[in-house]
C-alpha cells in the first residue's frame, strides 16, 4: 500500500481489481472467508471493506493504527496501535456493532496477531 491506499490485484492477469482509498496504510488483511478487507492507517482510522471496495465500517482510534486483523471466525477485529513513548502498544478488538475493547500490552506481550489467535 502507499498513500493512495491500497490495491486488490487480479494475480492471473496482473490487472487492479480494486483500490482502497486511505492515507499511510500500514497493514491490510482479508477476511477468514476472503470477502471482506481490513486496513490500518497512521491516520487513526481502521476501515472494513467489502472486496469490492465498497466501505463496510470505520473504526476510529485515538492513536496511530500500526496493524489489524480479522479473528479466526471473521467476526471481530483486532488492531494494535503503534505505541506510544513509553513504548506501550494498545490492542483494540472491534466488531462493527459493538464498541471496542482496549487491552494495554507491555513492550514484552506477543504482537497483536499471536495474541488475539490464542
Amino acid at each position: 500500500a502507499d498513500d493512495a491506499g491500497a490495491k486488490v490485484w487480479n494475480v492471473a492477469d496482473g490487472t487492479v481489481r480494486v483500490e482502497l482509498q486511505g492515507k499511510q496504510l500500514t497493514d491490510a488483511a482479508f477476511s477468514p472467508d476472503g470477502r471482506q478487507i481490513v486496513t490500518a492507517s497512521l491516520d487513526g482510522s481502521t476501515r472494513v471493506w467489502r472486496v469490492n471496495g465498497e466501505r463496510v465500517v470505520l473504526l476510529p482510534s485515538s492513536s496511530k493504527v500500526a496493524s489489524a486483523s480479522f479473528s479466526p471466525n471473521g467476526h471481530t477485529v483486532v488492531t494494535a496501535d503503534s505505541g506510544s513513548l513509553n513504548h506501550f502498544a494498545s490492542v483494540f478488538i472491534s466488531t462493527p456493532s459493538r464498541s471496542a475493547v482496549r487491552v494495554r500490552c507491555s513492550p514484552h506481550c506477543p504482537s497483536a496477531h499471536a495474541a488475539y489467535r490464542r
